[in-house]
């Protein structure tokens, strides 16, 4: 399960998407739940995750256990706390895993002294309002630590993170970095002329997770040293403007 759309060459989605395929080529009889399967209220996407999702979740989960037998569910997200839960009484002899592309407690810690270098003064509503959200996400990732019997990560940090700070022992926790398409790896690169060299392009969210602060200050560092070079930032359209404005 999935609060993603099946889409192959996009991020989550397209781990999630090459996880169930490989696993059908195994001979592994899948029965995948995306987004598009699942009912949302909240368009908030913060909301969503923090009150409706694990729900959400947990709901699907009651629907195909109704259905049938299941040997292992693997759910994306710390959101699936409730599903994880859930499934060690409805199924004990189950297995849940948890896949994290980034253990959102590890990011936010590594983000902090960035969030107060580039801190904008907001309204008290405002910031009681990101502590309780703050609050809920630190509670899913307690949850999920707690109930789930496996965790898959993508970084050796986020393992670390999970038996450190949660004590989750290292042996329910795999590692398995993502990688970029096969056609990427089989792709024969242009030679890397000087011209290349000159050429910068990033691809990716403007959100703060993504530390475009960082990303803005490597690239005016290279036009400083290099004024001939020129940089691209792909984002999307709504973040357009606030790229441009560093």
């Amino acid at each position: 399960m999935a609060d993603v759309l099946p889409e192959p060459d996009s991020g989550a989605a397209g781990t999630e998407w090459q996880t169930a395929r490989a696993l059908e080529r195994a001979g592994v009889d899948v029965c995948t739940v995306w987004a598009s399967d699942m009912r949302r209220r909240l368009r908030h996407g913060n909301l969503h995750y923090l009150l409706e999702l694990p729900l959400t979740y947990r709901t699907a989960l009651r629907a195909h256990l109704r259905q049938g037998r299941f040997d292992v569910v693997h759910v994306n997200q710390p959101h699936g706390y409730l599903a994880a839960q859930d499934l060690r009484a409805r199924a004990p002899a189950a297995v849940f895993v948890h896949r994290s592309h980034g253990f959102e407690g590890r990011v936010e810690e590594d983000l902090a002294p960035w969030k107060r270098l580039h801190a904008v003064p907001r309204p008290a509503p405002v910031r009681v309002a990101h502590g309780l959200m703050r609050a809920a996400l630190s509670r899913s990732n307690r949850m999920i630590a707690r109930h789930a019997h496996g965790h898959i990560v993508s970084a050796s940090q986020c393992a670390a993170y999970l038996t450190c700070h949660h004590g989750v022992a290292a042996e329910r926790i795999a590692v398995i970095p993502q990688a970029a398409p096969r056609a990427f790896q089989e792709a024969c690169p242009e030679p890397m002329d000087i011209g290349r060299r000159l050429k910068l392009l990033y691809v990716g969210q403007f959100a703060f997770i993504k530390a475009p602060f960082f990303v803005a200050q490597v690239a005016q560092q290279v036009l400083q040293a290099r004024p001939q070079a020129s940089f691209t930032w792909v984002c999307e359209g709504r973040n357009h403007a606030a790229a441009r404005g560093l």
